[in-house]
């Protein structure tokens, strides 16, 4: 998983207030502040995970719904980037069909 915030410094000092927000909860000029939930697929789990700067462990590991869910709060300055990767492992069942990735629409 990669999220950038692809603004940059220039684009920050043209953008009118409004826009930018309230920068509420500590938040910079230019900032994106994001939820990522990562979902294990149904009756499947999360085996293992690499997130960045030494970090082990997801900020909350959870279930919904029968689904374990770990999840982080990123905050991204403009032209940063943040990657990390995880693995799933699924259930194997006799109506096996191809894992699903599904995620909410991009920022733009």
């Amino acid at each position: 998983m990669t999220l950038t915030n692809t603004m940059s410094a220039d684009e920050v000092a043209s953008t009118p207030q409004y826009v930018l927000g309230d920068l509420a909860n500590g938040m910079q000029a230019g900032q994106i502040g994001v939820n990522v939930f990562n979902y294990a697929p149904a009756s499947g789990r999360l085996v293992s995970w690499n997130l960045p700067d030494g970090k082990k462990n997801f900020d909350l590991l959870t279930t919904h719904d029968g689904h374990t869910v770990g999840a982080l709060q990123v905050a991204l300055s403009p032209g940063q980037r943040y990657s990390y990767t995880f693995k799933v492992q699924t259930i194997a069942n006799g109506n096996q069909s191809m894992l699903t990735i599904n995620q909410t629409p991009l920022l733009r």
